[in-house]
C-alpha cells in the first residue's frame, strides 16, 4: 500500500543515513589510529582515561584563560589579571562538576549515539542558557563582587540572573549558530574522555570570534564587561 512504501522509503533513507555516518566514523577514527601511535598521544590518551575529570578542569580552565586573554589584549584597555584568572578557575571547576555529570554521564546515558544532532540541539537550547549561563554569570558577579571589595554579597545571585535575563537571545543565538555544530561532531565521533577536552580546543575557536567582535566598537549598549563572554 501507499502508507507501507513511504515507511519503507523513509526507513530505508534512515539505514542509508546511518551507514553513511559508520563510514564517516571509521576514515576518522582511522586517522585517530594513526595519531595515536606517537608515544606521547598514548601516554596523553591513558592519562585522559585514568582522569577524566582532572583532564576536564585543566583544558577548560586553559582555554576559557588563554581565550579570555585573547579578548582583552584586542581591545583597547590593559590587561587585567584578575579578570583571566576568574575565566581560569570558573572554566576549570564548571569541567569538573556541572560539565562533567552534563557531557560524560548524563548525555551518553540518556541519548542515543546515533542521533548527534538531537543531542547538539539540546544542548543549545536547554543546557546552555539555563544551566551554564546563569552558573557562569552569578560567579562572575561573586568574583567581581570579592575583587571590588564590596560586602553585597546577599545580592550577587539576583545580579548575576539580571544579567542573564538581559542577554539571553543574544546568547542563545551565538551559542547555537557555533556549537550545534561542533557539538554535532562531538556527541558522534569524540571519546567520552576527551569529549570536554575537545570542547576546550574547539572553544578557543570561539575565543577567537568574540575575541574579533570585541574589538570593533559599539555605538551603543553597556560596557563590554557586562557583555555575554566565552562559551563551552
Amino acid at each position: 500500500s501507499f502508507g507501507s512504501g513511504a515507511s519503507h522509503s523513509t526507513t530505508s533513507g534512515i539505514q542509508k543515513h546511518r551507514e553513511g555516518g559508520d563510514k564517516m566514523r571509521e576514515v576518522i577514527l582511522q586517522f585517530a589510529q594513526n595519531v595515536f601511535r606517537f608515544s606521547i598521544v598514548r601516554r596523553l590518551t591513558r592519562k585522559a582515561k585514568r582522569y577524566p575529570i582532572t583532564t576536564a578542569g585543566i583544558t577548560l580552565g586553559a582555554r576559557y584563560g588563554l581565550g579570555d586573554m585573547m579578548v582583552q589584549l584586542a581591545g583597547d584597555e590593559p590587561w587585567d589579571p584578575s579578570r583571566t584568572l576568574m575565566f581560569v578557575t570558573f572554566g576549570s571547576t564548571y569541567a569538573c562538576t556541572f560539565g562533567y555529570g552534563i557531557y560524560n554521564v548524563l548525555y551518553p546515558r540518556f541519548f542515543p549515539r546515533n542521533l548527534p544532532v538531537l543531542n547538539a540541539a539540546f544542548d543549545c537550547m536547554l543546557n546552555s542558557p539555563f544551566i551554564y549561563f546563569p552558573i557562569y554569570y552569578i560567579y562572575r558577579e561573586l568574583t567581581i563582587t570579592i575583587k571590588e571589595g564590596r560586602k553585597d554579597f546577599n545580592t550577587v545571585f539576583s545580579r548575576g540572573l539580571t544579567t542573564w535575563k538581559e542577554g539571553f537571545w543574544t546568547d542563545v543565538k551565538a551559542v547555537t549558530a557555533f556549537w550545534l555544530p561542533m557539538n554535532s561532531f562531538n556527541f558522534w565521533i569524540v571519546p567520552l574522555h576527551f569529549r570536554q577536552p575537545f570542547m576546550a580546543v574547539a572553544g578557543m575557536c570561539w575565543a577567537m570570534i568574540l575575541s574579533n567582535l570585541r574589538g570593533k566598537p559599539e555605538a551603543k549598549g553597556p560596557k563590554p564587561e557586562r557583555n555575554s563572554s566565552l562559551e563551552e
